[in-house]
């Protein structure tokens, strides 16, 4: 067949084709060799056909292996991923706030708990600093340096704060921070929790308000009187107690019985004590007591097992159980002098408490 005065062969060309395949081979097979026997010198020499086909073998093999690498590869993918998802549920869940803050006391990262504790949404924190929502200009200065003790010393801190809540309430939170140590992109940074201890400073408040009344009440009884828990040890003493004992309120608290008298005077008030604990009854009886300068005092003495305080403002009745209340009565003279006062000895206002 003729085209345009041109003539062309089949012939030729199949000829021209497989001209053209051995040629790419025979590279192939060079580039192979080169790169199995780099240093050998032989690459100039034709490759074998079970040479070749060893080399395409140990090429099937080694495919093989990175398919099994890559599925291994895979599965260890998917359970980091996995593994992930928990923890960031875990984060984002967590009934305490966690903080990222970078060396400049931003907001980096912060859980949903964190969120809801300053009353902002998540997306909106970010970049923003923590110290706005410090309520006090001293609380930004402990943070401050919480932050700066934190990244200089490589290790935990802890510190209380009062923050801004919702509608301007105040929050007393509670931090503590780590260094963010080992983390890429996160040098300066710490680590924070913040609990939220607004209930327990409410309730300690509450307690010191009680405590506070439950002294007062003491303070102003005639008659001494004084509390004790449940291992004996001084809670409260009236200063009428403190003055015929001859010590002070510090010299008593949280000290038992064996630690202030002598041992046998000690041990009478001990037996008192467990007798009026395991009965739940009241204990009535005289004794003598000696002070510290020698004087000798003739006392009646009751032991109760409970008080009861009034709540402050008209709030509920608060009972501290386990705590006891003891009144002290001197009197006059000489221990038959009871007889004569009869039930006059004892004041309206211990009566109050005691009842």
């Amino acid at each position: 067949a003729s085209s345009g005065g041109t003539t062309s062969n089949p012939m030729n060309a199949k000829k021209t084709s497989t001209t053209h395949v051995s040629r790419e081979m025979t590279d192939l097979r060079r580039r192979a060799k080169e790169r199995l026997h780099p240093n050998s010198g032989e690459s100039n020499s034709p490759m074998g056909e079970d040479e070749l086909r060893r080399l395409v073998q140990e090429l099937e093999v080694h495919q093989i292996e990175l398919e099994i690498q890559n599925e291994e590869l895979r599965r260890i993918q998917d359970e980091l991923e996995v593994s992930r998802n928990k923890y960031e549920d875990l984060y984002d869940f967590a009934p305490t706030g966690y903080f990222t803050l970078d060396a400049q006391g931003l907001i980096r990262e912060v859980n949903l708990a964190g969120a809801r504790l300053l009353a902002t949404e998540r997306k909106r924190l970010a970049g923003k600093p923590f110290a706005d929502f410090i309520a006090d200009d001293a609380g930004k200065t402990v943070f401050s340096r919480h932050r700066e003790r934190v990244i200089q010393d490589q290790e935990m801190h802890r510190c209380d704060l009062c923050l801004t809540g919702s509608a301007g309430t105040v929050i007393h939170g509670q931090l503590q921070s780590v260094p963010a140590a080992g983390r890429e992109g996160h040098d300066g940074c710490i680590l924070t929790t913040i609990v939220d201890g607004t209930a327990v400073k409410q309730a300690e408040e509450r307690i010191e308000q009680i405590l506070w009344q439950q002294q007062a009440i003491l303070d102003n009884s005639p008659n001494a009187a004084w509390l004790k828990d449940l291992d004996g040890r001084f809670l409260a003493a009236n200063k009428a107690y403190c003055t015929r004992l001859g010590r002070s309120r510090e010299e008593l608290l949280g000290k038992t019985d064996l630690e202030i008298f002598p041992a046998g005077q000690a041990e009478k008030y001990q037996q008192e004590f467990q007798a009026v604990l395991e009965t739940g009854a009241s204990h009535k009886g005289e004794e003598t007591l000696v002070d510290r300068e020698g004087k000798i005092r003739h006392l009646e003495k009751r032991v109760r097992h409970r008080l009861h305080v009034n709540g402050l403002g008209g709030g509920p009745q608060f009972s501290l159980p386990g705590i006891r209340i003891v009144s002290v009565d001197e009197i006059i003279g000489n221990p038959h002098a009871r007889q004569i006062l009869g039930e006059k000895i004892m004041g309206p206002s211990v009566k109050a408490v005691l009842s």
